[in-house]
């Protein structure tokens, strides 16, 4: 039944479902080791029998250890869990030789070592790093303010070790060690830790979410101080002839080992923390050049749309539309296009009369009245002044040039409406009707030479200076020859 509680805890232990499987061998070794025992005590009095049940409890221990180790490891860095690994390892070494000493000793004949002995080494050292691995865990974490399944997790652990080491000591002293008391703390041991991890709380949170991490430079602070415990106590226990000198350098020789391994897993963790910084520092770095990239990208992009536009009216500028056409030449597919040279008459006297804010108003208008030419490959410029240019790249026939050229005037003959702002208690409305000249010149019918061409469609456009009231318009190939 304690089997089948483990097995059902397994779907909600989430992240620490390793550490469920190694609970659930655990249970199946003693299920095992209980039955074999079962059938050499009740059954057949077969030696190998009962040294391969021994072997499946032992079995049983070192899943239980590996229990551990996989829970401790989901919430530690590498570097961190190797740290308590070691200790562990360091602490196990001195106790074991303790163990040894107290009465460990009559179980091991050196002389005449048998492949016995090395599962009984195995045993207690297990035991007895599990202990440790525990005790170190609960003094970094600490143990209230965790959640109820953590706790049994903990507790369970130290109890299902504190009966091994029970009936280790047990045995060292040829006391009684067989015990249903203590076959009933096992299961129960086992059964908590089932029940623990059918809690779905412990797949979010558990007794080690909150641990205290020892810092790099701590760390190295807590090797020496462990060395020079073990340093001292091996010696103190060497001068009252408690460890014998070979004992002794055989802790020494432990000690140089923990040390070393140590140093190895304080390096690693300078590197990987050095990396870190370093791809932290190089993020930043390529967040701020991008950052500043884009920032450079935002600032030329308004720059060249200032370099290029008309402030005033929001067109595009001379610079840009000289560029424009130049650009045309260079594309077959923009073949032929005509050039519109327009000069506004009548503009003169509403600047003088009415000031220039006026007369900047009456061009906006003219500009946005040029911008609403229903030809899409139609562009519009502002030379300067009242001077305007509008691009009709792409022509279909010449019919089509007309229409825009009739547009045009249309347009610009239809009176305009402006508000002066300064009479802002009055909102004096004014009605200003003006009119266009404007000359076309058609590349490349007319020439190929950009700068022939503007001055064409000037000349055709001055022919038609003040000759009405009304727009109007005229070809350059329509001047007669004493005009060109």
């Amino acid at each position: 039944s304690i089997f089948t509680t483990v097995l059902v805890s397994l779907p909600y232990s989430g992240r620490y479902k390793r550490c469920g499987q190694m609970v659930m061998g655990c249970m199946l070794c003693w299920i095992i080791g209980d039955v074999l025992w079962t059938i050499y005590n009740n059954f057949i009095e077969y030696e190998p029998v009962m040294l391969i049940s021994d072997q499946i409890y032992q079995m049983a221990m070192v899943m239980m250890c590996l229990s551990l180790l996989f829970y401790i490891r989901r919430d530690y860095k590498p570097t961190v869990f190797a740290r308590f690994v070691i200790n562990s390892f360091m602490i196990t070494s001195l106790c074991f030789m303790i163990l040894y000493k107290t009465g460990l000793y009559r179980y091991f004949d050196f002389e005449n070592f048998q492949i016995e002995q090395v599962d009984k080494i195995v045993n207690i050292w297990t035991v007895v790093f599990l202990l440790c691995a525990l005790i170190s865990v609960l003094h970094a974490s600490g143990f209230k303010g965790h959640s109820i399944a953590g706790k049994m997790v903990a507790v369970s652990i130290l109890f299902y070790t504190g009966i091994d080491i029970f009936q280790l000591i047990c045995q060292f002293y040829d006391l009684p060690d067989e015990s249903i008391y203590a076959d009933i703390l096992y299961e129960g041991c086992l059964l908590v830790l089932g029940i623990a991890f059918t809690d779905s709380e412990i797949s979010k949170r558990d007794f080690l979410s909150d641990i205290r991490i020892i810092t790099i430079n701590r760390a190295i602070r807590v090797m020496w101080l462990n060395v020079s415990m073990v340093v001292t106590v091996s010696f103190l226990l060497l001068v009252t002839r408690f460890f014998s000198l070979v004992e002794f350098l055989f802790m020494m020789m432990v000690t140089l080992v923990y040390a070393v391994m140590y140093k190895i897993v304080h390096t690693t963790e300078l590197i990987n923390e050095l990396l870190s910084n370093e791809k932290d520092e190089t993020a930043r770095l390529e967040k701020l050049v991008e950052e500043k990239t884009k920032e450079l990208q935002g600032v030329n992009t308004y720059l060249e749309m200032v370099s290029n536009t008309d402030e005033l009216t929001g067109l595009h500028n001379r610079r840009y539309g000289m560029s424009f056409v130049d650009n045309l030449t260079r594309d077959d597919l923009n073949y032929p296009f005509a050039l519109y040279s327009l000069d506004l008459n009548f503009f003169k006297p509403i600047n003088d009369n009415y000031g220039h804010d006026m007369g900047d108003l009456v061009l906006k208008e003219v500009a946005n009245r040029l911008k609403q030419i229903p030809y899409e490959r139609c562009t519009a410029f502002r030379i300067g002044g009242d001077e305007f240019i509008v691009v009709y790249n792409a022509i279909d026939d010449m019919e089509s040039v007309v229409y825009i050229a009739n547009k045009i005037c249309e347009m610009l003959d239809e009176p305009i409406e402006c508000i002066d702002k300064k009479d802002y208690i009055n909102n004096t409305h004014h009605t200003f009707t003006i009119s266009a000249s404007v000359g076309v010149a058609v590349y490349p019918d007319d020439t190929k030479d950009i700068d022939t061409l503007f001055i064409m469609a000037d000349k055709a456009m001055y022919s038609t200076k003040h000759k009405s009231a009304k727009s109007a318009y005229r070809f350059y190939k329509d001047l007669p020859e004493d005009e060109r």
